[in-house]
């Protein structure tokens, strides 16, 4: 018995069909919309979707998207190291082997591809697993950057208002962090510094 809720029911599983701008359809199980805020406001919107378009972005693209979420069982937690220092490897930072064996298979084209389509479609992890792989895979590596995404290492003014205009929010994080340091900063400076203890009453 099949009946459509939602997208098609194959099996009793939900499932729904998403359209890349190459008109070619992938069908995703309908557990994604856990993890594409996306996805889950557009059948929010329209509980009946069973297309959903992704319009600028290719079936290979969306089929990656769909692989990795598999991958992951549709779980939207960010278990990643936010900070990478330059003598860690790359399994100290994505530490299940399938997530480094898909992201680290991809070429820099796919993988920008990839950023910009997690970015559209909001999938947190899948976006942050991009950008943890070239924060790691570019660091120190300038000009390979600005060779192969065509990205200016130097920015002028000009550039950083441009920055500034197309991405408000990342500025705003940016002064909020730093906000909350100086804060911390100027804290510890009050704080009474602590007295040496004499050696005889060391443990």
């Amino acid at each position: 018995y099949q009946r459509r809720v939602h997208g098609i029911i194959i099996g009793m599983e939900k499932h729904l069909n998403l359209k890349g701008s190459d008109d070619k359809t992938i069908m995703t199980p309908f557990a994604i919309k856990d993890m594409s805020v996306l996805i889950k406001e557009i059948l929010q919107d329209s509980p009946a979707s069973e297309d959903i378009p992704i319009p600028g972005h290719d079936s290979d693209t969306i089929q990656k998207m769909v692989n990795y979420c598999e991958i992951v069982q549709y779980k939207n937690d960010v278990p990643y190291v936010k900070q990478i220092k330059e003598e860690m490897k790359f399994e100290e930072i994505v530490k299940d082997e399938k997530e480094r064996d898909f992201i680290s298979k991809l070429t820099d084209q796919e993988l920008l591809k990839l950023v910009v389509l997690a970015n559209f479609m909001n999938i947190k992890r899948l976006f942050e697993l991009c950008c943890v792989r070239l924060a790691y895979f570019y660091r120190s590596k300038e000009k390979n950057i600005e060779k192969t995404f065509g990205v200016p290492i130097a920015i002028n003014e000009d550039i950083e208002v441009s920055m500034k205009e197309q991405f408000p929010w990342a500025f705003e994080i940016d002064e909020e962090r730093m906000a909350t340091l100086k804060a911390q900063d100027e804290l510890e400076k009050a704080a009474p510094a602590k007295q040496p203890q004499p050696f005889y009453l060391l443990p």
